[in-house]
């Protein structure tokens, strides 16, 4: 897998749990890679797809919130990589 690391971007979950986008996977299905701050777990890995999905996510709070001007372009550049 092969993974592109990015400048962070810092943003914050539809449940507004703070997230550090890292990097960019062009390969995978859930290509948005990155650490999400939870109350409950504290730091976890994170991966989204381009909806804003965490995979393996269970909770709608640790989806990206996609309104968020940076993340809707992080994903317009990230699918043309694909």
């Amino acid at each position: 897998m092969v993974i592109l690391n990015i400048e962070p971007i810092i943003t914050k979950s539809s449940g507004g749990w703070p997230v550090k986008i890292t990097g960019i996977a062009p390969c995978e299905s859930d290509f948005i890679i990155g650490i999400i701050d939870t109350p409950a777990m504290g730091s976890i890995n994170g991966r989204w797809n381009d909806v804003g999905l965490r995979s393996g996510g269970n909770m709608p709070d640790d989806s990206l919130d996609i309104t968020d001007p940076e993340i809707m372009n992080l994903i317009h550049i990230a699918s043309k990589l694909k």
